[in-house]
């Protein structure tokens, strides 16, 4: 159940972006259907659909940001929002999750270049790292001048077409005979959930086992301070099992008062069915007890099935009085709990990478978030080991190359570099790594002062050495707020390193010459001698 201090959000990406808007504000997320163009409408709006008997007007997000337009593809949705009463679809490139972020965690958008920072709201920052969402102002985002006038020439046209009368509102009754689900995917069938029963969507995070549970609950994970049972969707179903995936989500739901988690194989969108496609289930399907559903969904003319699930039947009452106690017998080991908080205050979180066959570290609160490397815009006169600068959604973000910095041999850049985006002392700078490893913790009793030089690097930009797995594995620290100081001796390399190498030129110019006269020398006195026995002769 949401509390005042979070907010649900479905999560899309465009562009290779993050955005959220507010779940309330989200209708149904269905997928890209025939589109019908109209002359003279705003180079964003990409035309209008027929949901339903209604018109609905479709923008493109990608459009609407000036962003580079590419082919869509099968992961392409259109989300269907409500603001003011008035609907209206957004092509986006996929629909990532439903999420909850907690109010504290977002911030004032920052100023950005381009049309982009008048739609946005503010930023989220997720607990994962370096994850931020761009909270998207549906309202500001669709204020749209002629909108209105748009939509009502399209419902008298369409009303032309099709001599329907009133086709171009929306039938209030028909919408109230309609259910609202969250559809997912368990091998190749597909299921669904009521939305009012979904609390939230998230990523499969480590689960911790639980002894002589039932063999379908795979054990219990730690959302927000809470225990929350996990239950595999597949076990409970009988269905082969599967290695962990990508695209695996967990479903949190409410199942008679026992907030549990579903793992399932994916989630594909939310949706809206008509009661009077909904069937009662056969008896049997596909060895799935019927009592676990409450019908069967007919979609696109019956092409498409979906299993709807009746969550109060999932589970027999012994079995929900298993995971009740699961939740209890967790909440009362309160003293292992203060261990292991004390154990994770005793320990650093680190964000890992590589340069060369070094592996590095850096403290995840150091670390905003980790992208692509993509075109970099040189400056002139930076510091040598300044790359240049980037524009990371919108901001002027400097680069540097720790291969400079560490006055290491240049390599080119490949699939696996990236920028570790940092945050040290308010500054934001970007760091180029070969690649980046993961996400470690490590006991603060295994960090280690820095020898004066280690693999070529003074002391002064690290912080420690931390040893991993019995000290087989080390971790070099580094001191990023020193790194990212320039100081004279840097401006002073950088005004001298060219004269070395003219030095080295002007010198192995002298050398030529000195060769050459000396190869003349000899030349001329080789010919002297020819001449001289050519008179003996």
């Amino acid at each position: 159940m949401t509390t005042n201090t979070e907010r649900q959000l479905v999560s899309f990406r465009v562009a290779g972006e993050e955005f959220g808007v507010d779940i309330m504000e989200v209708q149904e997320i269905i997928k890209i259907p025939e589109i019908t163009r109209v002359p003279k409408a705003p180079e964003f709006v990409e035309g209008v659909i027929n949901l339903r008997g209604g018109i609905l007007p479709v923008i493109d997000c990608r459009r609407r940001f000036d962003l580079e337009l590419k082919e869509w593809t099968d992961s392409n949705r259109i989300l269907v929002v409500n603001i003011g009463g008035k609907m209206t679809g957004i092509i986006v490139d996929s629909v990532s999750e439903v999420l909850r972020l907690p109010e504290d965690t977002v911030e004032t958008a920052p100023s950005l270049i381009g049309k982009a920072a008048e739609y946005l709201e503010g930023i989220g920052k997720l607990e994962e790292q370096g994850r931020l969402i761009n909270l998207l102002n549906l309202q500001k985002f669709l204020a749209i001048e002629g909108i209105d006038e748009l939509s009502e020439n399209l419902k008298s046209v369409s009303q032309k077409k099709s001599d329907i009368k009133q086709e171009g509102k929306v039938d209030e009754k028909a919408i109230s005979d309609e259910a609202q689900f969250v559809g997912f995917r368990l091998g190749d069938e597909e299921y669904a959930v009521g939305i009012s029963e979904v609390q939230e969507i998230i990523r499969v995070p480590e689960i911790t086992r639980v002894p002589k549970a039932p063999e379908f609950v795979e054990g219990v994970i730690n959302l927000r301070e809470k225990v929350l049972p996990i239950i595999s969707l597949r076990k409970r179903f009988s269905l082969e099992n599967i290695e962990k995936t990508d695209s695996q989500r967990i479903i949190v739901v409410n199942i008679d008062g026992i907030s549990t988690g579903m793992v399932v194989d994916s989630v594909s969108e939310v949706l809206r069915l008509s009661k009077d496609a909904i069937e009662p289930p056969p008896p049997i399907l596909s060895g799935l007890d019927s009592d676990h559903l409450q019908g069967i969904g007919k979609m696109e003319d019956g092409k498409r099935l979906l299993l709807l699930l009746d969550l109060h039947k999932l589970l027999t009452r012994t079995e929900k009085k298993q995971l009740s106690r699961l939740s209890e017998d967790k909440k009362v080991d309160d003293k292992k709990s203060q261990q292991e908080a004390k154990k994770m205050a005793e320990e650093e979180q680190l964000v890992s990478f590589k340069i060369e066959n070094e592996e590095f570290g850096v403290n995840i609160e150091e670390v905003q978030e980790i992208i692509r490397l993509p075109e970099i815009t040189r400056v002139p006169q930076a510091p040598f080991f300044v790359e240049g600068v980037i524009n990371l959604r919108g901001n002027v973000l400097p680069v540097i190359d720790l291969r400079k910095r560490f006055d290491l041999e240049a390599t080119k850049k490949t699939n696996a570099t990236r920028i570790v985006v940092t945050n040290v002392d308010n500054k934001t700078t970007g760091i180029i790594v070969d690649s980046v490893s993961e996400v470690l913790r490590l006991p603060k009793d295994a960090i280690e002062p820095p020898p004066p030089i280690v693999a070529g690097i003074e002391a002064k930009y690290l912080r420690g050495i931390g040893k991993l797995d019995d000290g087989k594995r080390l971790l070099i620290l580094l001191n990023l707020r020193e790194i990212l100081t320039v100081r004279k001796e840097d401006k002073a390399k950088r005004e001298t390193e060219s004269p070395p190498m003219k030095l080295k030129m002007a010198g192995a110019k002298m050398e030529i010459e000195k060769k050459t006269g000396v190869e003349a020398k000899e030349s001329k006195e080789e010919r002297k001698n020819q001449v001289a026995e050519k008179k003996k002769k």
